[in-house]
């Protein structure tokens, strides 16, 4: 569900703002906070919180999540949406590398190979929809 809605508007939102300044993306996520904040704690589950785990979690939030997403919505205002499409792909490459140093857990074969998928799969599709776009410029 949460990929769908955020595909509608990633592309909706270039659609009806255009260029213009500003964006839904905070309000958004606070929506979506709220949301899960409130689903969370209908159903209630042991969890110790410590100081840490709250600075941990008031980073994550700030930093990786939130920027992420203004920079998100910017480049599919204003940027090339095939590329930033493509790029986008990359994002289970640098997960999978910043978790395992962060966690220290070793990463398996199994999940490389899986990531390396996704990856070849995203280079096969920016170079067809490349070569597609280019065909089209010619017979126009």
């Amino acid at each position: 569900m949460a990929a769908i809605t955020w595909g509608l508007y990633s592309n909706l939102v270039r659609r009806w703002a255009g260029h213009a300044e500003g964006g839904a993306v905070p309000l958004f996520l606070l929506v979506t906070g709220l949301v899960l904040t409130t689903i969370r704690f209908m159903f209630p589950e042991e969890s110790y919180w410590t100081p840490g785990v709250i600075v941990e979690l008031i980073y994550m939030s700030v930093f990786p999540t939130f920027l992420a997403y203004i920079f998100w919505d910017r480049a599919m205002r204003k940027g090339n949406i095939i590329l930033v499409a493509s790029l986008s792909y990359f994002t289970p490459l640098l997960s999978i590398v910043i978790s395992s140093l962060y966690l220290r857990v070793a990463v398996k074969a199994n999940l490389w190979i899986a990531c390396g998928l996704v990856i070849a799969g995203a280079v096969i599709c920016k170079f067809s929809i490349i070569d597609k776009t280019q065909k089209e410029s010619t017979f126009k």
